[in-house]
């Protein structure tokens, strides 16, 4: 496999030219396989949830996110963390969720929350708003959107962002609407987990989850045997296997850190460009 092919970029000639204007600069980022792999985490989660209503639900995803970190992107802890510090240092203005995810928001604000507390920071302190689905169930939900597909148009409708925004979108799926002039377009290559049906089951049943220590051993078996029933069959994987995908989620997740450096380096430049003309102007001036 080619190295460009980890993550295809799409980018007009906008950001290889200078310019004497600063815009602001924002991350988009899609939820479902660009960020992790939590289709079985939702399963889990709401099938413990069955066995005890009263359970706190997000230290129950807490919980199960802890013992599952290869439902995250590899590596893409790093890269909130680098975008947090560029949130710090007023180079980024903003961070977005842009999803087409049909779980309810509840689900989607979980996810956020646990991003929040492994980076240890408050709300809002990195990710700014959420994007939702144009529908779900067929019931409208994100009313600035038009359609399901992902759109510049939309984009900037929902966040009432200004229209000359340079924008770095993260979305392992192609979306033609949103590759306009000041958009950053990173596709990487789609994240799902390795792990076997066995491997989950055995790994929680094992596990000092809370809600686990409480089972009874009739409690476990039936729990085992619903899992079954209910877990999508995952091909096992062996060494060499586990190693090559391993290796391929690394080369992934440096060409996204990669892409959204260089998103950085072209804005910086242009502003750069404009301090050092203004501090020529002055240095004529003294003259």
């Amino acid at each position: 496999m080619d190295a460009e092919e980890y993550a295809l970029v799409y980018k007009s000639t906008y950001y290889d030219k200078k310019s004497k204007y600063s815009f602001p600069k924002v991350l988009v980022f899609d939820l479902d396989e660009t960020l992790g792999d939590f289709s079985d985490l939702e399963l889990i989660w709401n099938s413990l949830q069955l066995y005890n209503h009263n359970i706190d639900q997000f230290e129950l995803f807490k919980e199960l996110l802890d013992l599952y970190p290869e439902f995250l992107r590899y590596g893409i802890i790093s890269i909130l963390e680098y975008l947090y510090l560029k949130k710090k240092q007023k180079q980024c203005n903003a961070v977005y969720i842009y999803t087409n995810n049909q779980s309810p928001p509840k689900w989607i604000s979980m996810i956020i929350d646990y991003f929040n507390y492994k980076l240890n920071i408050k709300k809002n302190d990195l990710f700014n708003k959420t994007i939702h689905a144009f529908k779900i169930n067929n019931k409208r939900l994100e009313l600035g959107r038009t359609t399901h597909k992902k759109t510049w148009a939309d984009f900037i409708k929902c966040t009432l962002l200004p229209k000359n925004t340079e924008i770095c979108f993260l979305d392992n799926t192609n979306f033609d609407s949103m590759k306009v002039d000041k958009v950053y377009y990173i596709q990487p290559m789609s994240y799902y987990h390795h792990l076997s049906n066995g491997q989950l089951i055995n790994r929680l049943l094992h596990s000092n989850i809370t809600i686990i220590k409480q089972f009874s051993k009739n409690e476990l078996s039936r729990f085992k045997e619903f899992l079954l029933n209910k877990l999508n069959n995952q091909q096992i994987l062996n060494d060499k296997e586990n190693n090559t995908l391993l290796k391929t989620n690394i080369l992934v997740s440096q060409k996204i850190m990669y892409h959204i450096k260089d998103f950085f380096f072209y804005s910086s430049k242009k502003d750069k460009t404009k301090k050092n003309k203004k501090l020529m102007n002055r240095l004529t001036r003294k003259k």
